[in-house]
């Protein structure tokens, strides 16, 4: 899913690929030379597309080594890998994560006069009167 088009990028999963896990991204190099990355919200997501990635690829590794599927057993997924996904669950949870900052002013309805008080420095010798800088002098 690609949250900044309405395009999906699709990749044939072949022989040919190789990854790179680098949390939270999934690093690839296609056939033809183009490296591209997938980031992943969840990062034991990453780490199991990861696996599954790298699974799937030596399967059409072996396929291409015997030849066209002759005598090659068909490929079994590992019980952490036939766990359903709950794609709302996992909107849910990144729709929450994405808000989280809005929700302090939601706190405040109306004006934010409730918020704790902000003190501002006025003067030029406050602002510019740090050790690190030194005291200015004003005239």
């Amino acid at each position: 899913m690609n949250r900044l088009s309405m395009e999906n990028r699709t990749e044939p999963i072949t022989k040919d690929l190789d990854f790179l896990l680098q949390d939270p991204f999934l690093l690839y190099r296609n056939a033809r030379s183009s490296i591209c990355g997938i980031w992943f919200y969840d990062t034991e997501e990453c780490q199991r597309i990861a696996e599954l990635m790298k699974n799937l690829t030596q399967y059409e590794q072996l396929k291409a080594h015997h030849g066209a599927g002759a005598g090659t057993p068909p490929m079994t997924l590992s019980s952490r890998e036939e766990k359903e996904v709950d794609i709302v669950r996992m909107l849910a949870r990144a729709k929450d994560e994405y808000t989280k900052p809005f929700r302090t002013l939601e706190q405040y309805p109306g004006d934010l006069t409730g918020l704790p008080a902000v003190r501002r420095q006025t003067q030029e010798s406050d602002i510019f009167a740090h050790e690190d800088l030194g005291a200015v002098k004003t005239a």
